[in-house]
Formats: C-alpha cells, structure tokens, sequence
C-alpha cells in the first residue's frame, strides 16, 4: 500500500514540481505531514529539492512548544532547513480556527516570499476533503465551493499544493507502520468543541449508523461534479474577467455592451470577481449587484468587505483607493 502512496504522489510531484525553485513544507508534526515530509525526503533521491520546512506553533497547548523543539530537532536530523512561529491565540476575538488559519497563512506567504518559494506543501488527505465538502454544504456555500479544496490553489501570492487529497487516511497510517515513523497526536484534532472534530467523533459515526451504509463516496462525488460545474462556469465568464481597464484608482469592467444572460453565470461572475480582487459577496450582496447592473443603475455604492464597489449605468468600478474619493 504504501508503494501505492508513493507511486501516486511522485506523479503530482513530476506534474508540478519545478526543482529549480525552493519548497515549503507546513509540518505540524501530525501523521499526514509526516507522511509528506518522508515522501518528499524519498522523492528528493531522485531529483535535487530545495525543501524548507516551516511549523506554526498555534498556542493552544502546553504541549505544542516541546512539539515544536522536537520538529526543530527532526529538520536538523535530516538536515533541512526550518522556519517557525508561535501564534498568539490570547488576542484572537472572533473564530479561534479562523483567526489561526489566517495567521498561519499570513508566515506561510511571508516565508514562501523570503526563499522566493515554488510554493508550499500542504498534508490535507481524503477525510480532510469530505469535512470540507460537509462543512460548506451545512453552511450553505455557492455550489461551486462544494467542489471542496483543489489539488493546487493560490490565495494572494501563495501558491498551494495538497498532493494527498487522493489518499485515504488508512493508507498513510500504513505507511507510516510499515516505516515505524512517529507523529504526534494533538488531542484538538477530538476535541468537540472544533467543527472538524465534531464532524469526525460525532456527526459521521452517527451518520454511518444511521443512514446504513458508507457515505463518503456520494459526498466526494458530488465534490467532483461541482469542481467540473465551477470549471465550465469559470470558462464562460473568463471573457468578462479579462475585459478590463486599470486605473490608478482600480478596475473598470463596462458591463453596458455584454453580460452574461443567465442568473447562475452572472453569480458566477460576481464569484469571481471577489476571488481576483479580494472581497467575498455574501448571497444578498450578489442579488444586490445583479439589481444594479440590470437596473441601469447611477451613482450607487456597495461596500463588500471593506471594498468599496461603484455602479454607475451597467459599469462596476472596483475602487482600489477608495481614499480619493
């Protein structure tokens, strides 16, 4: 099983990897980082890699500081180079997950820029991809989203890489018995009191029992159907996208000569929009950008996310220095 791991990793690695360009590795310490980690190490034999290795110490546990010295001693065991922080949890005053993960994301864009990075390597496996798909499906997400995390993403100039999302969570236990590799075992990754945990202690055993038989495959192909619908979506309206004039103020995109004639594709629009230029829409701030462009609308604002969005007469203004006005 574990050639298996191997055989289908080192196929995204040859796909993508550029090894005239340095790597990141997050390493939580975890099963599914460590399993990465080794793969890579194993991959590294066959082709020169420049590999960083880069831990975030969240805060959350006594524990998480001897981890991180023991990771630290891991990088110089295998001779690899390592970056690390620690979080500051205390001052975080919404979602503790998301206020992390953002921070986490924020060290992991700064480090990939120091090394002038590829990008970095991040262990999400098969389990993760269900909890996301079940997350974004309970908290009613655009059907695009239900595609759940792709395989390479970019979020401002990070470019990420999930090499794993194929692999179920058994196969690299497996691998990592058969090489009686450790990891840690962070007692948060059970705690209910996390979504993620909840979904994996309680809200799928129940499930199982419940509906009698195994639902990961439905959900994961609903996953694939929905990444195809986003990718057919994303081709129609990309000449919309590309349609635009720069300003030192922002972004014209003159909407008076062609639109897209169907609801789904204009949402999809908007969609993207938010995703280029960094503002998500939440449903009814959609619906109230659609009333406006179909409306003719003159001189009216929208603010989404702290930007600052102008209509005038089927035209949409993305004000980059909102401050001049």
């Amino acid at each position: 099983m574990s050639d298996s791991i191997s055989e289908k990793v080192f196929q995204f690695f040859d796909t993508h990897v550029d090894p005239s360009r340095p790597l990141l590795l997050g390493l939580s310490g975890g099963s599914d980082s460590i399993c990465l980690l080794h793969l890579l190490c194993d991959y590294q034999k066959t082709k020169p890699l420049d590999l960083h290795l880069v831990h975030v110490d969240h805060g959350w546990r006594d524990e998480s500081r001897a981890e991180c010295e023991k990771i630290c001693e891991l990088a110089c065991e295998l001779n690899l180079p390592i970056h690390t922080t620690r979080l500051t949890p205390e001052k975080y005053r919404t979602n503790l997950e998301a206020e992390s993960r953002d921070e986490r994301l924020e060290f992991f864009s700064q480090i990939a820029t120091k090394i002038s990075a590829q990008g970095i390597f991040l262990a999400h496996q098969l389990e993760d991809q269900l909890e996301t798909v079940f997350k974004r499906f309970l908290e009613g997400s655009n059907l695009a989203y239900l595609c759940g995390m792709q395989s390479i993403t970019k979020i401002g100039t990070l470019t990420i890489f999930r090499p794993l999302l194929c692999i179920q969570k058994k196969e690299i236990i497996h691998f990592l018995k058969q090489r009686k590799l450790s990891f840690f075992e962070d007692p948060s990754n059970k705690d209910p009191k996390f979504l993620r945990a909840k979904m994996r202690e309680e809200i799928f055993p129940y499930l199982r029992t419940s509906f009698g038989k195994e639902f990961q495959e439905s959900v994961l192909h609903i996953s694939q159907e929905a990444k195809e619908m986003r990718a057919y979506f994303d081709e129609k309206i990309n000449p919309y996208l590309a349609a635009y004039v720069p300003s030192d103020l922002g972004f014209l995109f003159d909407f008076s000569a062609t639109f897209p004639a169907a609801d789904i594709e204009r949402r999809a629009l908007f969609r993207c929009l938010g995703e280029l230029y960094g503002f998500s829409f939440n449903r009814r701030q959609v619906e109230l950008a659609l009333i406006l462009i179909a409306s003719n609308a003159a001189n009216k604002w929208l603010l989404v996310d702290g930007k600052r969005l102008f209509f005038d007469r089927k035209r949409l203004f993305i004000l980059e220095k909102e401050e001049s006005f």
